[in-house]
């Protein structure tokens, strides 16, 4: 099976031709470590990052006649798109850091068997051609990662299922188009690190239960991708906790005769990643105490006061629009939340359900990562 991705091929030029790559290649002497992997994966619980090193081996066709100058810039066009996309990318309170090591040879028999060999195809397909496809009337040009391994289940996080690269000589070579967009190259990266395509192929829509993401048609990374990235590489995301707190400090309810405000502060102190994979139930269970005021005020029945400080806990499945927690009255908070890049948001501001109905609570909550109650 080939992993395939398409983009749209938008200057279909020729390249000024100079000096060929077949006649003036750089020095193909391999300075990297001996024994490292193409794909190697390390964490730093200190500094909370999680690095991937790649190594990759570019390489044109014997008859490309694209100067080395040409070559060598589109190199480094696509570490940079790599970079864009993958680089600082959010797992939990973690940090995903690319260490890219790139080498520019001659030919596929010249690419260590630690490094992925891709060749950078800069020739002109017509429109109909085996390496094209047309859709929506734009001609599509296709680049592609080949896999060592048939890939199992897209939506799977198990190591089982990690998509490989094919390394060394002895495979067929991933290919990519020389003249294509960032979007096309941060895609292929996120095969060479493991990752299936969220779309399925001429249907151009995404798997069931996928996400169209950077792995689909979109342009960022989903959580759930990311989720499926960090354990498809054998990394226990149980051996790296995350503490995360709530903090609602200000809510205040008013009617015309009452003013309530309450105060809500819980943590975690680590959490489920959000996840796509089938069978897999994704939580945050928080813990703290909710501390309530108010006061009533009618020219009738007269004026009273009070408030109270109580324990909670809330138990929210990823993926609820919202995260409630229900107090010793029987009245149930709601706060409106999604799961972002970058971690638990409120999407707006936080009510109070009563057998009545729901009344807006002036403020939403705050969440932050780290939690003075966890060790």
């Amino acid at each position: 099976m080939i992993t395939r991705r398409f983009a749209p091929v938008f200057l279909v030029v020729s390249l000024v031709l100079a000096t060929s790559i077949a006649a003036a290649a750089p020095a193909t002497r391999d300075t990297r470590r001996d024994g490292i992997e193409a794909v190697s994966w390390s964490v730093d619980k200190t500094a909370h990052t999680i690095t991937v090193e790649v190594h990759i081996a570019f390489f044109t066709a014997d008859t490309s006649e694209t100067s080395v100058a040409t070559v060598l810039d589109r190199i480094d066009f696509i570490k940079a798109a790599i970079m864009h996309f993958w680089n600082d990318a959010p797992f939990k309170c973690y940090q995903l850091k690319v260490k890219l090591f790139t080498r520019l040879v001659q030919k596929q028999s010249q690419v260590g068997a630690n490094e992925v060999p891709v060749k950078l195809d800069d020739a002109i397909y017509s429109i109909g051609d085996t390496m094209t496809i047309q859709r929506d009337n734009v001609v599509l040009r296709r680049s592609f990662v080949v896999p060592r391994n048939m890939p199992g289940n897209y939506l799977s996080e198990s190591p089982a299922d990690v998509l490989v690269p094919e390394t060394g000589t002895a495979g067929m070579a991933s290919e990519w188009a020389l003249l294509d967009i960032g979007l096309t190259y941060g895609h292929e990266f996120g095969h060479l690190i493991g990752l299936d395509d969220n779309y399925t192929e001429h249907i151009w829509k995404p798997k069931p239960g996928a996400k169209d993401d950077l792995m689909g048609s979109g342009t960022t990374v989903d959580p759930t991708t990311m989720t499926r990235l960090i354990r498809r590489a054998g990394i226990n995301d149980k051996d790296l906790p995350c503490p995360l707190t709530w903090d609602l400090t200000d809510g205040q309810l008013v009617t015309p005769f009452d003013k309530v405000t309450l105060a809500i502060h819980a943590w975690t102190c680590d959490y489920d990643p959000p996840s796509n994979a089938p069978g897999v139930s994704a939580v945050m269970k928080f813990e703290g105490v909710v501390t309530t005021t108010g006061a009533h005020s009618d020219p009738i029945t007269g004026s009273a006061s009070g408030g109270g400080t109580e324990p909670i806990s809330a138990t929210y499945p990823l993926g609820d629009p919202n995260l409630r927690v229900t107090f010793s009255t029987g009245l149930i908070l709601s706060q409106p939340v999604e799961y972002q890049r970058e971690g638990l948001h409120s999407t707006r501001t936080a009510s109070l359900v009563t057998t009545d109905g729901a009344v807006d609570i002036l403020d939403r909550s705050d969440f932050t990562n780290g939690a003075k109650e966890c060790k």
